[in-house]
């Protein structure tokens, strides 16, 4: 995985995810967070999935993230989606796995030695997942 950071959107796999995104959004976030059961998704995919479910969380993009964004030909403004709780658990759930210790891409970070900050990334993403998940059922 090339990557230049520990967030969502800092490596090569989320950027060429972003490209598919910005021309089908519900398609490429449903196929980014459909991981096969039983087997540990490859860090690319895992990567990707990272990236779609950031962009469920409804946080807001950084102001570099936004700049990597029109660097790589997508317009910020396209990268936000309407999800069903349906689909903000499925990404907290894909989240997860991706977040097992046996994962590829964990075992990627902490061969860096950036495990732990690549871990309070993920945490804040289902952190802002679930909340999305509360106010959608509250409504």
């Amino acid at each position: 995985m090339g990557s230049f950071g520990v967030k969502p959107l800092e490596n090569d796999d989320a950027l060429d995810w972003l490209v598919r995104f910005a021309q089908s959004p519900l398609n490429s976030v449903r196929d980014a967070l459909s991981l096969k059961s039983r087997t540990t998704p490859s860090s690319s995919r895992a990567a990707r999935a990272v990236a779609a479910a950031y962009l469920l969380s409804g946080k807001r993009l950084t102001q570099k993230e936004m700049r990597v964004c029109i660097a790589s030909g997508v317009n910020p403004e396209q990268l936000t989606i309407e999800a069903d709780n349906k689909l903000l658990v499925k990404a907290i759930t894909t989240l997860l796995e991706i977040r097992a210790d046996d994962s590829e891409l964990r075992k990627e970070w902490r061969e860096s030695g950036l495990e732990s900050e690549w871990l309070k990334t993920l945490d804040l993403i289902i952190k802002s997942l679930e909340q999305r998940v509360k106010t959608i059922g509250s409504s």
